[in-house]
């Protein structure tokens, strides 16, 4: 037989799953956790008010919960990555030394849980799984928060976003209606594989761009969580609003991290 443990990482959610609106129909998890086909009992639910609280309610414990471990993770003493800029690149794989997540100056009081989108991109970095095109597309709305914002260019180098005519219309959204993000990246790179730890330096050099700029960071910030690990997962995928998996397809079987 198949042994579950329902205690971590995620034992909230699979509790709201189990009983949801004081239901029965799904009991403990160790009936559906073998047999996932039990959980089409919450189709007809899927439009039910207290379930879709409890959801958001375990969502957003969740989600706090992820921002307490980033707040340790920024305490004086704690490890960040070799590939950060003012350390160079160096083929030393994945050991750690130096300080930790204040090195990318993430304001994490800027963050509210209850409207910030956690956009999670946590696996190998590799030229394939597409790091690169994520934290660009992350400069590209930056740039647009800048050219929206007053006083979004004053603590940047750009005056007008590079290639964008005057009048083009912003499709980033701002103001009280806007829905900010908080971007994580987290993975390791094999020790020989120079374009992947330059990715990682060039993470941590937009980080500590976007994360500075005072007019822009209630709307984005981005971040990268050092020595990513099934530890750290455990916190991380439960908290996500949305799991990046834009692999390049047909490369080989991938998005399996978070399952």
């Amino acid at each position: 037989g198949i042994e579950t443990d329902c205690s971590s990482p995620n034992s909230p959610t699979s509790a709201s799953c189990s009983t949801p609106s004081g239901s029965d129909d799904c009991a403990a998890p160790s009936t559906w956790l073998c047999d996932l086909g039990k959980l089409t009992v919450l189709t007809p639910l899927s439009c039910d008010p207290t379930l879709q609280a409890e959801w958001e309610e375990v969502k957003l414990q969740n989600k706090r919960r992820l921002l307490q471990m980033l707040c340790s993770m920024m305490q004086p003493g704690q490890p960040h990555h070799p590939y950060h800029p003012t350390h160079g690149v160096h083929a030393q794989g994945a050991g750690m030394g130096g300080s930790g997540l204040a090195s990318q100056m993430l304001d994490v009081n800027a963050v509210d849980p209850r409207s910030a989108m956690f956009d999670i991109h946590c696996k190998r970095i590799h030229e394939y799984k597409r790091q690169l095109l994520n934290i660009l597309q992350v400069v590209d709305r930056y740039l647009r928060l800048c050219d929206s914002l007053p006083g979004g260019h004053e603590q940047h180098l750009y005056r007008q976003m590079p290639g964008r005519p005057a009048g083009a219309p912003n499709l980033v959204p701002h103001g009280p209606g806007a829905n900010p993000k908080l971007v994580i990246f987290g993975g390791k790179a094999a020790p020989s594989y120079w374009a992947a730890k330059k990715v990682i330096q060039l993470i941590l050099s937009v980080a500590s761009t976007i994360n500075t700029n005072t007019a822009t960071k209630r709307y984005l910030q981005v971040c990268f969580v050092p020595n990513y690990n099934v530890s750290l997962a455990e916190t991380l995928i439960p908290g996500a609003d949305m799991s990046q998996h834009i692999s390049c397809a047909g490369t080989e079987a991938s998005g399996t991290s978070n399952m």
